[in-house]
């Protein structure tokens, strides 16, 4: 990978915050998840893990979660979420769950619902 590349994706992933919710800019942090730098990517990640079911709802930034759910490697995180093992466990599904549940069944139960009901949380799934 050019050394171009890997600067530009380390800009965006600086500004991921602003991008990933952003119109034009989710495609900036999808095409970074597309150059498949293992680091880079958990980069991405680790900052969607804290606020996973919002961004899961949101128009553009739903479309960076499918591709994170493509990614091989991001989907074992993203099954981390889903298990109660993430570090940075989004507040959302502790709050809403009112404690740590390692039941990967009432987790999955309690974000498939959240997400099936919503307008654009239904193409995560």
């Amino acid at each position: 990978m050019s050394v171009q590349k890997m600067a530009l994706a380390d800009v965006i992933i600086r500004e991921l915050t602003a991008l990933i919710e952003d119109p034009y800019g989710n495609y900036l942090v999808q095409n970074v998840l597309k150059l498949g730098n293992q680091q880079q990517n958990n980069l991405i990640f680790q900052t969607i893990a804290k606020d996973f079911v919002r961004l899961s709802q949101l128009k553009f930034s739903s479309n960076v979660i499918e591709k994170c759910l493509d990614s091989e490697k991001i989907g074992s995180q993203v099954d981390q979420i889903f298990s109660g093992t993430h570090p940075n466990e989004d507040a959302t599904v502790l709050k809403c769950l009112a404690f740590k549940s390692k039941n990967k069944k009432e987790r999955l139960n309690f974000l498939v619902l959240r997400l099936m009901t919503h307008s654009f949380g239904n193409y995560v799934l």
